[in-house]
């Protein structure tokens, strides 16, 4: 079904403040309380992993404590899961289905801080970011050159599990998701060597560290 909705779309912007500069242009996605989940406005490949095109994630830590950020289930992560040539700067008709997130019960938050306690979620620093990218399961680079279009839109859904040892928070779309905007023809680059990687692999999702 279409729905004419109106959802935050998000371009390249300024952001305020952050440990690296060099993210000075990194595309907002979701802002929670007690980090923030960004987007590199650039397309990367992985063939070693996967065919699909991938998108680099940060989470910004914004406390002045550490945290743990579950990385380990691809299905749940935020990715993208739908891509849309577009002529112009803003999305009007929106046609997407979206993963819902889970309800935090009393059993999960109790699972995610005993993963938490045990070392199992990815850390990351006061102040600091923890990287991932994740692919979109069905498309690559030829896709993506062969459209004619000026903008490339992505919707962005899923969620991240995200504890500092006390509290736990849900980083999800409050729409469920989010479209950013990246200007096309798109830069490519290939995700490095040693990254945290999360893509649909033959037998069912993957996420690992992308092997030399």
């Amino acid at each position: 079904m279409r729905k004419i909705v109106h959802v935050p779309i998000f371009a390249a912007v300024a952001l305020a403040g952050g440990p690296d500069p060099g993210m000075a242009t990194w595309l907002p996605v979701v802002e929670g309380e007690m980090a923030s989940v960004l987007m590199e406005p650039v397309l990367y490949e992985a063939p070693s992993a996967s065919g699909c095109f991938f998108v680099r994630i940060a989470v910004l830590n914004r406390t002045e404590g550490f945290l743990g950020v579950d990385l380990r289930d691809y299905w749940q992560l935020l990715r993208p899961v739908q891509y849309v040539g577009s002529d112009e700067a803003e999305l009007t008709v929106i046609d997407i289905c979206a993963p819902v997130p889970p309800e935090l019960t009393p059993e999960l938050e109790a699972s995610i801080l005993e993963d938490y306690s045990f070392n199992q979620l990815r850390g990351i620093a006061a102040g600091a970011s923890r990287e991932y990218y994740v692919d979109f399961n069905a498309a690559g680079r030829v896709d993506i050159e062969a459209l004619p279009n000026e903008w490339l839109f992505l919707g962005m859904s899923g969620w991240l599990w995200l504890t500092d040892g006390i509290r736990v928070e849900q980083l999800h779309p409050d729409e469920g998701f989010v479209h950013v905007r990246l200007e096309l023809p798109a830069a490519w680059r290939s995700v490095p060597p040693g990254s945290v990687v999360a893509y649909d692999g033959p037998y069912g999702g993957v996420a690992e560290t992308l092997a030399p």
